[in-house]
């Protein structure tokens, strides 16, 4: 019997290592569930941080660039009318232009800054 008191030492020691592993890969499994939280966390702000820029981006390419086209083409025919026709018809236009220029750049800047604001809050620190 003396023969097997090894063996059975050696499988307390196999157990005890066992265990050991064991708790070992919870703790592992609970820190890259942990993880994994903290990733999706992440990639739902760049989301949502990324479909903002999409928005304001979208403000620029067509809200600013509408008016600034028409002031544009205001000046590009501007040469082919009377002094008192560009002061009666195309100032007008050209103002209103200007105007509507105006107002969607401010809308621009004033999301672009609400935007800033909102990720700088939610940067993680």
């Amino acid at each position: 019997m003396q023969g097997f008191k090894p063996i059975s030492e050696t499988n307390k020691n196999l157990l005890a290592a066992l265990n050991v592993i064991n708790s070992q890969k919870a703790q592992i499994s609970k820190i890259v569930d942990q993880q994994k939280e903290v990733i999706d966390d992440r990639t739902k702000e760049l989301k949502e941080k990324n479909k903002e820029l999409a928005e304001i981006s979208q403000l620029n390419a067509h809200t600013v660039r509408e008016p600034l086209s028409r002031i544009l083409g205001l000046i590009e025919i501007s040469d082919y009318y009377s002094a008192e026709e560009l002061k009666t018809e195309v100032l007008d236009h050209l103002k209103t232009s200007s105007e509507d220029l105006d107002k969607a750049l401010k809308d621009v800047i004033e999301r672009s800054a609400k935007a800033i604001e909102l990720f700088s809050s939610k940067s993680p620190q």
